[in-house]
Parts: structure tokens; sequence; C-alpha cells
């Protein structure tokens, strides 16, 4: 899949191979120094799968995945791994993805508890002004 263009009306376009797909953007997680990394996490419209795609620096994003187990898996993460370190001897910078579907239960659990993470930032900020 491609990205094509991203919509104000909060919708990612895809090209696929099966065409175009329209997904749909639930939320959205800026880059910023801290985390060093942006996310974001689209609705697929056949699935209905919330799969969660994550862009940022390698030292970053390569701590939070999953364990490679397969010989496969591995060879690929070791590859990747001797790409980024002769990028960065040339002085260059590198951005990685990563792609997690997320299951249903994870997917509410993790709504409520940034519901409240979002609360309870906002309230600081109410009280000074009361």
């Amino acid at each position: 899949m491609r990205l094509e263009s991203v919509d104000c009306d909060g919708h990612a376009f895809f090209f696929s191979d099966d065409g175009m797909l329209e997904l749909e953007i639930l939320h959205v997680f800026p880059f910023d120094s801290v985390r060093k990394r942006m996310s974001v996490i689209l609705l697929h419209p056949l699935t209905h799968q919330r799969v969660l795609f994550c862009k940022g620096a390698d030292s970053s994003v390569f701590p939070r995945l999953r364990p490679a187990i397969d010989p496969k898996e591995v060879r690929v993460v070791e590859e990747t791994q001797r790409n980024l370190h002769g990028y960065a001897r040339l002085g260059l910078r590198v951005l990685v993805m990563a792609k997690r579907v997320l299951s249903e239960e994870e997917y509410t659990e993790w709504v409520e508890e940034h519901k409240v993470a979002e609360v309870r930032v906002a309230l600081p900020s109410v009280r000074s002004k009361a």
C-alpha cells in the first residue's frame, strides 16, 4: 500500500493492489522530540481493523518492536540494522516505519486509558483558570 493523499475530513487515501482505498484517520500523534516518533491509527474500510503506523528514529522504534522469533524475521531485522549503521556512518539520518494491527479489545482499552490521560493533563490548566 502506498499513501496517496490525506484530506481535511480525516481520511487517508492509499493505492493498493486492489485499487484506491480510503481509510479513516482515528488518531494522530504528532512527532515530538521526546518520543522521537509520530504515530497514526487508521480504520481499514474492508476489514474494519484498526492499524497503528509509527514512523521515527530507529533508536525510538526498534525497542518497541515485538522480538523477532522466526529465523526469516531475525535475518530481516539484522540486515535492516546493518543498513541503518551503514547509513549512519555516511552521516545520513533515517526514519523507520512500524505497523501493528490492534485487536478490538486492545483498541477499546487504549481509548479509555487515553481519555483518562487527556483529562489528567487538562485538569491543571482548568484549575489554574478557576
